[in-house]
């Protein structure tokens, strides 16, 4: 039988654990978890956010938290990749809104599709790059948010409003236990 634990003893042992949480070393040996962990974590208040609250498409709240903090290629600086994939996220949902505009204003699908190429293509060109994810992802969300020309604005918006709250969690997310680059 152990002898009781005084409550020095008990703040010490709390405060080795946290102080583990908080060492790079830890995070960089367990970064699978730990990512594993943050986005699950991430997934399930997404999740409960869009459907708490019925949001209509709340799907693409989880989609945008899955691109903005999903994927770790690397160890790098996941605030940093994080912030980079939301810009790209909010650039593609403001192109997708005012595709959009531009169907509902017009009503020429023909317009609509030149103009998405456009975007698109801009989006390649500057792919090839230092802001290529962030073109990438604007391309991605500007499809997601504008259709092929069959959507309305209430749905672009509602298609935003879900992405933004997937930013929004992802970015929250970035900031429990941060991956930073490291050397082994």
């Amino acid at each position: 039988m152990l002898p009781p634990t005084s409550p020095a003893e008990r703040r010490g042992r709390i405060g080795r654990v946290l102080h583990a949480f908080a060492s790079p070393y830890f995070r960089y040996l367990h970064a699978n978890l730990i990512h594993a962990v943050r986005v699950g974590l991430g997934m399930a208040v997404s999740f409960l956010v869009t459907s708490g609250i019925d949001l209509p498409h709340g799907v693409w709240a989880s989609v945008s938290l899955l691109v903005v903090i999903g994927g770790l290629q690397h160890y790098g600086n996941i605030r940093k990749k994080a912030a980079e994939r939301a810009l790209g996220t909010m650039l593609g949902a403001g192109f997708g809104l005012f595709l959009i505009l531009v169907q509902t204003l017009f009503g020429s699908l023909l317009l609509f599709f030149l103009l998405m190429s456009v975007i698109a293509g801009g989006c390649a060109y500057y792919a090839i790059g230092k802001a290529g994810y962030v073109a990438l992802l604007t391309a991605i969300t500007t499809v997601i948010v504008a259709g092929h020309g069959d959507l309305d604005f209430s749905t672009g918006l509602w298609r935003t409003a879900n992405v933004l709250i997937g930013i929004a969690i992802a970015l929250a997310f970035s900031f429990v236990l941060p991956q930073y680059a490291t050397y082994s």
